[in-house]
């Protein structure tokens, strides 16, 4: 007769590729409560940063997606040690995203002039990182062109 499979991620069939549990966050309640419970506790308690060297896969997944909702950057530190990272008050917005734009330019000189937005986020301090996942909404320092266009057009609408 043959055997049910399974049919993939988990086991569970559906329509997703094996793959994707290595870069999608759970969807097991579980794991999503506890990464909240766990990106909470660190935005109350004072320190700017916490350390996980021993998450798996979903939670790993589950809190670098869930971390710039919730208010806290995500940032990988070593070779199997990633942070939470508080994002700092921010008082004046354009001046931070020229602090930005200046640290991706110093990322950049330093690499001999080019360096791929992968390289230039890697090198960003953790505070930045954290204002560009948790304020700017950016997963990539790609889509900062972009989304400096549309806060561009924004603002001109407004003052319309």
């Amino acid at each position: 007769k043959g055997g049910g499979g399974g049919g993939g991620y988990g086991g569970r069939g559906g329509n997703k590729p094996f793959w994707t549990q290595f870069v999608d966050p759970s969807d097991d309640p579980r794991v999503i409560a506890w990464c909240r419970e766990t990106i909470a506790a660190f935005l109350a308690n004072g320190s700017p940063q916490l350390a996980f060297d021993s998450l798996t896969n979903p939670e790993r997944n589950t809190l670098r997606h869930l971390a710039p909702q919730m208010g806290a950057g995500w940032v990988k530190l070593q070779k199997g040690v990633h942070a939470l990272v508080k994002l700092s008050p921010v008082d004046d917005p354009a001046a931070t995203l020229a602090r930005l734009v200046g640290s991706v330019k110093h990322s950049c000189a330093a690499n001999g002039g080019k360096c791929s937005a992968s390289v230039a986020f890697r090198s960003l301090p953790a505070e930045l990182v954290a204002y560009t996942q948790a304020t700017l909404r950016l997963r990539s320092l790609k889509e900062l062109p972009s989304h400096a266009a549309a806060a561009a057009a924004r603002a001109a609408a407004a003052s319309a």
